[in-house]
C-alpha cells in the first residue's frame, strides 16, 4: 500500500500530462485528416486531467482533516 494515499492520483495526472504533451507535439506532423480527431482526444485528456486534479484536491483535503 502506498505511503501517500494520494500518490496514485498524482501519478495518473503526470501520465495524462505526458500524453497531452506528446500528442500536442505530434500534431504538426500528422496528416490534416487526423488532426481533428487528435485534438478531440487531447481535449478529452485535458477534461480527465481536470477531474483528476479535483480528485487530488479532495484526497489532500481528506488527509488534512483526517476523514
Amino acid at each position: 500500500m502506498p505511503q501517500d494515499s494520494c500518490q496514485p492520483i498524482r501519478d495518473f495526472i503526470e501520465q495524462l500530462d505526458t500524453e497531452i504533451r506528446e500528442l500536442t507535439d505530434l500534431l504538426p506532423e500528422l496528416p490534416s485528416s487526423q488532426r481533428p480527431v487528435t485534438k478531440l482526444h487531447i481535449a478529452d485528456l485535458k477534461r480527465q486531467r481536470t477531474r483528476m486534479k479535483q480528485a487530488l484536491k479532495a484526497c489532500m483535503e481528506a488527509k488534512r482533516t483526517g476523514v
